[in-house]
């Protein structure tokens, strides 16, 4: 079973950080430049060494059609997670893991309860 996680992804812009900090961008050049914070999410495929995980970072589709007039809020990433997989999600408000269950939810998962999946299914495989 496959389901979409959407992620709103936010850009800053050192023209307005100037306004509030004084902040200069790239001095002598005159450009101002957007950046990207950083989202994404990742398929966790094993374990390395202690609580190391070896991850497999997913292609998203930006969604645009709801975005400000200047770009800074409203575009989303929309990523497809599988049942039976275990992720690690990254925005701009936290960070945490997950699994999809039967039923297509969503479940944020511990840690520990990774370690738990990642080792099961080593077993199974093996």
């Amino acid at each position: 079973m496959k389901t979409f996680l959407e992620l709103e992804l936010h850009y800053w812009d050192p023209k307005y950080l100037h306004r509030m900090y004084g902040y200069e961008g790239r001095p002598g050049t005159g450009k101002v430049f957007k950046q990207m914070s950083s989202s994404w999410v990742a398929e966790i495929t094993d374990i390395i060494s202690r609580y190391g995980f070896a991850r497999r970072f997913l292609d998203s589709k930006r969604d645009y059609s709801r975005a400000d007039n200047k770009g800074f809020k409203g575009i989303y990433a929309e990523f497809i997670l599988e049942s039976g997989r275990v992720y690690e999600v990254k925005n701009y408000k936290d960070r945490y893991f997950c699994r999809v269950d039967d039923e297509c939810n969503i479940i944020k998962i511990s840690e520990a309860e990774l370690i738990e999946c990642l080792r099961n299914r080593s077993a199974l495989t093996s």
